[in-house]
């Protein structure tokens, strides 16, 4: 592995034959580093990396170090190192859940020595192993006081090389001797590792090491049927964690110490029987032993761990506890690091908490609850109803979570469905096992009120352009989900008018303000616009509103203009007023626009008409005083555009008082046009009559750029 690297082990994917139910394992991590390693961590894959390491190697030799570890995602351990090295993974057993009828339960013993071969000679003493040769233990004959229902043991090996040693191996007397390293001493050094090792033959175990050795082997506990004994352990999950630093609290050993592990930060269950730990010691020199035992009872004669050479060393151990506590000792000045990664209690009535409420509609609602199945096949469900006390409550489905070998616990989430509106429910959750049945607090909610039509309100406009801006509204869904456009458009009763883009206001019962910005609007116009807003009670429309877009930049002013007809055929006796509305669209460069006010006045042979053009426009101003072809006749003057005049009333005329435009090519810097004009025809008509003989049209105008 590369240094840095975290890598993911799925176990039951190897060929060691473990299923895919177990819920731990037993392991032997061995490093063969390619030069120092800081350290090594191993953890459940899909949990946060902890602060916790596994072993140490800063003079880059091969070391081992038993770890019980807790199967992650899709049962993976996840494993870091600081520095390159290679890892062996060996395994010598798993932890399954109690409803497996062939599982073991743990029984913790006073630490005891089992064998030492530097003794006489006999069945646990001497002679030394040979190197090469495989030597059988009589575990269960030792003084130990183990019952013949032992069927694993949880054992401590301490090698005492007579030089190199290349590694030691450890199996069940009868089986074959696996290819798995127990521990390794390739510096000689005297080197101790953990081991939970199956009783094989009449409760053997065998033993082999490449060199000569002497070894000592030491038990904490050992495992059998849950019958066995009148108090059988479980295994229970613990996030790793550091109980213990003594370089941050400032105890070194000796003397001994004592360590509340319950009293830690770790969240030990008060009802730990056993602990597992993982005990690093950093000596100030040659350290002949470090031994770890059950706080309350003499220190006993067996050791943890060794580091004769004085080096950074980590074994793991599991220790009995009565109380909580564990005592440390070692012979030399040492710092001591424990940490935790899982405990051994007795399988107990499950611990049930009754969690929150979430998703509350009229109707529905979701309600949680988590639950510590303590060891033996656990059920839960909730009680709940309209009752505080629950008096004639619905269950809900029972649900089996099993029976967990973790204390970190289960959740889970029920959806009720059928609740009356606007009613005021009551829950608890409740767990049953063998061990009997727990109840957690009573909590409560209540369901929303029956939907009713959104509340809304049109709001102002804002942010006006020529051709954008901002409407605004507020949306109070009711209780329901909701959905909100605005209609806008030129009409005044919204006829033809689009819609926004729907917006989804959720469900809740506060009112929600919205706004919508708008682009691509004509200059110089008025907009009506309205909130609408719908859910399953209905919909709401609210007030129609209008704002009117900013007129384009450019030029404003005004034309007036006088017509006197005269001739011997015309005949006037009448005066005439009126308003010309409405002028043809805009034209592709301009616009077309006609007089504001036209009136004429006549008597005899003569006639006078005046009108007034007002009129606005973007770009270039040009007046055109005369142009070919037009001749002045009856009913137009206007703005026109060179490019494309058009006249009216009525639209198959294309006669002309007079024309101008504000698009043509004037000084495009000037600022302000004024002028004026006369034109004179021989012959022209009259508004009120024909046969007028002459006219005279005489037009001022003045505009300025705005």
């Amino acid at each position: 592995m590369s240094a840095g690297e975290t890598r993911n082990f799925v176990v039951p994917n190897s060929g060691c034959n473990i299923p895919s139910t177990a819920g731990a394992y037993a392991l032997n991590v061995t490093v063969v580093p390619q030069g120092s390693l800081g350290y090594l961590t191993v953890w459940p894959t899909g949990e946060s990396q902890p602060y916790v390491s596994t072993l140490n190697s800063y003079d880059g030799r091969v070391k081992a170090n038993a770890a019980i570890v807790f199967a992650g995602t899709a049962g993976g351990i996840s494993v870091y190192v600081t520095n390159q090295t290679d890892v062996v993974l060996d395994i010598s057993g798993y932890f399954v859940p109690s409803t497996d009828t062939s599982a073991l339960t743990f029984f913790p013993i006073s630490p005891c020595r089992i064998a030492d071969t530097r003794n006489p000679n006999g069945a646990l003493g001497g002679p030394s192993l040979i190197g090469g040769q495989a030597r059988d233990f009589p575990v269960s004959a030792s003084s130990c006081g183990l019952p013949a229902s032992a069927q694993a043991y949880s054992l401590n090996f301490t090698v005492v090389p007579q030089g190199y040693l290349g590694y030691l191996s450890v199996w069940p007397t009868g089986k074959t001797q696996p290819l798995v390293s127990t521990l390794n001493a390739d510096t000689g050094a005297v080197t101790a590792n953990g081991a939970i090792v199956p009783a094989g033959t009449n409760g053997d175990v065998s033993v082999f090491a490449t060199n000569n050795t002497d070894l000592v082997i030491d038990i904490n506990g050992y495992f059998a049927p849950a019958t066995a004994s009148s108090e059988p352990l479980w295994l229970f999950n613990i996030a790793p964690c550091r109980v213990l630093d003594t370089r941050n609290s400032g105890s070194t050993l000796p003397p001994p110490l004592t360590v509340n592990v319950e009293g830690s930060s770790c969240g030990v269950s008060t009802s730990a029987k056993a602990f597992v730990l993982n005990a690093t010691a950093i000596p100030d020199g040659p350290l002949f032993f470090l031994t770890l035992w059950p706080a309350g009872i003499s220190q006993p004669l067996v050791s943890t761990l060794n580091a004769l050479d004085g080096i950074v060393t980590s074994n793991m151990a599991i220790i009995p506890t009565s109380n909580g506590s564990i005592e440390a000792a070692s012979d030399g000045a040492t710092d001591l690091v424990l940490d935790i990664n899982g405990l051994f209690a007795s399988a107990t009535a499950p611990t049930v908490t009754t969690g929150a409420v979430n998703s509350i509609t009229t109707s529905t609602a979701s309600i949680e609850g988590s639950v510590h199945q303590n060891g033996a096949d656990t059920h839960i469900f909730f009680a709940y109803g309209t009752s505080s006390t629950l008096a004639g409550a619905s269950d809900t489905t029972s649900l089996d979570v099993g029976s967990g070998i973790g204390t970190l616990g289960v959740s889970f989430s029920v959806p009720l469905s059928g609740l009356a509106s606007d009613t005021k429910y009551y829950y608890q959750a409740q767990a049953t096992n063998s061990l009997g049945t727990t109840k957690g607090a009573i909590n409560s909610f209540t369901t929303l009120a029956s939907a009713t039509a959104p509340t809304v309100i049109t709001g102002a406009a804002s942010s006006i352009t020529t051709s954008t801006a901002t409407i605004a509204g507020s949306v109070n869904p009711n209780g329901a989900d909701t959905h909100m456009v605005f209609a806008y458009g030129t009409s005044s009763t919204l006829a033809g008018a689009s819609d926004t883009t729907s917006l989804d206001v959720g469900s809740g019962t506060l009112a929600v303000g919205i706004s919508v910005p708008l682009n691509g609007l004509a200059a110089g116009t008025k907009y009506y616009y309205q909130v609408q807003a719908t859910n399953s009670a209905g919909t709401t429309n609210g007030a129609i509103n209008s704002f009117t877009t900013s007129a384009a930049p450019g030029w404003a002013g005004q034309v007036a203009c006088v017509k006197t007809v005269t001739g011997p055929n015309y005949s006037n006796n009448e005066t005439q007023k009126w308003t010309v509305v409405g002028g043809i669209p805009a034209q592709p460069t301009g616009q077309t626009l006609y007089p504001t006010q036209w009136s004429s006045t006549g008597s005899g042979h003569s006639a006078s008409q005046t009108w007034v053009i007002q009129a606005s426009g973007a770009g270039e101003l040009a007046v055109i005083t005369s142009q070919a072809g037009v001749s002045f006749a009856r009913y137009n003057a206007q703005i026109a555009v060179p490019a494309g005049i058009q006249a009216t009333p009525p639209p198959s005329y294309f006669d002309y008082e007079y024309q101008f435009s504000p698009f043509g090519n004037s000084d495009p810097n000037a600022q302000h046009v004024q002028g004026s004009s006369t034109v004179t025809s021989p012959a022209c008509d009259s508004p009120v009559e024909p046969g007028g003989s002459s006219c005279t049209v005489t037009c001022s105008w003045n505009f300025n750029k705005n």
